[in-house]
């Protein structure tokens, strides 16, 4: 798909860079590996739809640039808007009361464990009347990422939340030794944290029966090794992570959509891209599975996020189709 920029590759302000972003619904991949039948698909007749769910809104009024994006078959809000009938995306402070730490400091609680559900649901209720309509069918997208909902999770820049997880179970029980208290702590925030966000998947379900529903960036099997393990780098997603994923079943289950995340660092760009084709690769497989732990008739449909840009490119490099020494016809995104 081509990918035009009306100004040189810059997002208009409001927006953050990893917005920038296609998103392929994947109704029917792998229907061979389904032991239920997908939902049927979203527009009659189309089992593999585009979603352009990118701040393109100004190419047309400001630049004078139609991107002609009906010309194929992309689906796409009214005027390229980022939010509108067809797609629309909850950041952390567009959906009820989030808790955060941020700088260190804590916002709402800052932890899940910490926060009044009962206040949240009453705002994000408010919310989604204020951004959705009664009969939106549209996709509906949580984008969380301050924390993760598996304590085993929040690693790196995340530890905080183990951190002060362990420092709430520490201060009810000075005597207790450190493994006492980190075994606490994880089964607390793991329980504040799907209630949290399994009740809010409810509540809009409840009130946008019709919406797809689920949180961006899952599922995520975290096969980021390539950038240790570059030259023997298999794409594949490591058994720990397969297993926490199983532990997550109850996200599966209450989602009405997935929403995981294919977006590539020009660090594993290599010939043929054939680690970048690995890494989407067993993303989506792991997609696919965790869909057939759903108890429901019908698996959730996927819906991949994709760009046709290098997320740590500066320059907005793209990505390119490479088809030398492949039969005619057999592409994949990947760069010389």
């Amino acid at each position: 798909m081509a990918w035009t920029w009306c100004d040189r590759g810059r997002l208009p302000a409001p927006y953050p860079v990893y917005a920038a972003l296609c998103l392929l619904s994947l109704t029917s991949v792998g229907q061979c590996l389904f032991r239920k039948p997908a939902i049927p698909p979203l527009v009659k007749g189309q089992p593999f739809q585009v979603y352009w769910n990118v701040p393109t809104s100004r190419c047309s009024t400001h630049r004078g640039v139609d991107l002609h994006l009906d010309d194929f078959g992309i689906v796409t809000n009214r005027n390229e808007m980022f939010i509108g009938e067809k797609i629309t995306i909850f950041y952390s402070g567009r959906l009820g009361i989030y808790p955060t730490y941020h700088s260190g400091d804590p916002e709402n609680g800052g932890l899940p464990q910490n926060m009044s559900l009962e206040d949240h649901l009453l705002q994000a209720r408010v919310d989604i009347d204020n951004f959705l309509a009664q009969d939106y069918q549209g996709l509906a997208v949580i984008d969380w990422e301050d924390w993760r909902p598996l304590y085993a999770r929040n690693w790196g820049s995340k530890r905080v939340y183990q951190t002060k997880s362990q420092e709430l179970v520490r201060g009810r029980n000075p005597d207790w030794n450190q493994t006492h208290i980190e075994a606490e702590a994880k089964k607390e925030f793991d329980k504040a944290a799907r209630i949290y966000m399994r009740s809010s998947l409810r509540l809009g379900q409840s009130m946008r029966p019709k919406a797809y529903w689920g949180f961006y960036l899952f599922p995520d099997c975290y096969n980021y090794h390539y950038r240790d393990e570059f030259p023997t780098y298999d794409g594949q997603c490591p058994d720990i992570e397969i297993k926490r994923n199983n532990e997550l079943t109850w996200m599966w289950t209450q989602s009405s959509a997935l929403f995981p995340s294919v977006y590539l660092e020009e660090k594993i760009k290599s010939e043929r891209g054939q680690r970048g084709k690995l890494y989407a690769r067993y993303r989506i497989r792991e997609a696919v599975r965790v869909a057939l732990l759903t108890k429901e008739q019908y698996t959730p449909p996927i819906f991949l996020y994709c760009r046709s840009h290098f997320i740590d490119s500066k320059t907005l490099k793209p990505l390119n189709e490479v088809s030398r020494g492949r039969a005619p016809g057999h592409h994949s995104l990947a760069t010389p």
